[in-house]
């Protein structure tokens, strides 16, 4: 078995983080253009989590709301800056959140209490 050159490592980093900056870019971009849609899986476990409700029409700003694609911009907006300044892996490392957070809160509200009780 032989081991990666360190040009093949930089490599697979860098596809890593931009599929990661992408899934980023797609997790802002789901609520703000299909809230509608996506409102009746969505609205439960941000209610649980934030313990705020989001109404049917929420504002791009309010709270809940700005969090589902904020977060995701924000991990988008760090790491393709890190990613600029030579710091791929703590690019991956905080782009990586977001997503990772998300998914978590949708996990724990759907998947858990399925297999808890």
């Amino acid at each position: 078995m032989s081991e990666k050159s360190p040009a093949e490592k930089a490599e697979i980093l860098g596809r890593r983080l931009r599929l990661v900056l992408l899934l980023n870019l797609v997790f802002a971009s789901v609520p703000l253009l299909w809230w509608e849609q996506l409102s009746q899986f969505l609205m439960d476990p941000v209610r649980w989590a934030t313990w705020t409700s989001l109404g049917p029409n929420p504002g791009v700003l309010e709270y809940p709301y700005a969090m589902l694609w904020g977060l995701p911009l924000a991990g988008f907006a760090i790491g393709w800056l890190l990613q600029l300044g030579g710091s791929r892996r703590t690019a991956l490392w905080i782009a990586s959140f977001p997503p990772l957070y998300l998914t978590t809160l949708l996990a724990s509200f759907y998947i858990v209490p399925n297999i808890m009780f």
